[in-house]
């Protein structure tokens, strides 16, 4: 058993989960995951986002993991559509 899922896509989780288990996940479930920041950014003077040069200084660092990111939503993409293809018969 293999599923590929995103935090950014909690939504869709389950129904991803119900399609490739049925039996194995209740039609009622859900999933959600609460955001905490405990960053006081307006009380330390700060942006709630970088600046352009510190942003691009995060991505220049995390290629491998963007890299990754972009191939496992191609990989979910894929196996959404053979899924969705399955249950409806088509080929």
């Amino acid at each position: 058993m293999d599923y590929i899922g995103f935090t950014d896509e909690l939504g869709d989780i389950v129904t991803d989960l119900q399609g490739v288990w049925p039996d194995l996940v209740r039609a009622d479930s859900n999933c959600s995951l609460g955001v905490e920041n405990p960053t006081e950014y307006d009380k330390l003077g700060m942006d709630h986002e970088p600046d352009d040069y510190t942003r691009k200084l995060i991505e220049d660092a995390n290629q491998l993991d963007i890299a990754l990111y972009a191939e496992a939503k191609k990989i979910q993409a894929v196996r959404r559509t053979a899924r969705a293809s399955s249950t409806t018969g088509r080929t």
